[in-house]
């Protein structure tokens, strides 16, 4: 479960983070954050998650997924590619954030997935 629910804590900070953006408000992700810990961010998510049965985390990660793809066609384009899109992001384009975040994360954690399908197939 450990792969699902950092997945899902750090899609939906994505997905926090394009939000603000789009909506001009303040931006205060952890994300751009250039001290973060990722593996202690990733161990709260876990936590926080591992007393909540498969079905929900599974079901969270589904409609975070689903949300961070809405959220992402907000933007053109040329917003995704631009680099300086705003100050807070420096000189890094938004579609890179997104795919540090999202499937370049989703894809360091496929091997768990697959192994949790064996498991669960008859």
């Amino acid at each position: 479960m450990c792969w699902c629910t950092s997945t899902t804590g750090r899609e939906g900070e994505t997905i926090t983070l394009l939000y603000t953006l789009k909506r001009g408000a303040p931006v205060t992700s952890i994300l751009l954050d250039p001290n973060l810990d990722v593996d202690a961010c990733n161990a709260r998510w876990v936590a926080m998650a591992k007393e909540r049965p498969w079905e929900r985390v599974w079901s969270d990660f589904q409609g975070v997924h689903t949300q961070l793809l809405r959220r992402v066609a907000e933007f053109s384009d040329e917003q995704l590619f631009q680099a300086g899109l705003h100050p807070k992001l420096g000189k890094t384009p938004l579609w890179r954030i997104i795919a540090v975040c999202a499937f370049e994360h989703e894809r360091e954690h496929a091997e768990g997935l697959r192994v949790w399908q064996k498991q669960i197939k008859p």
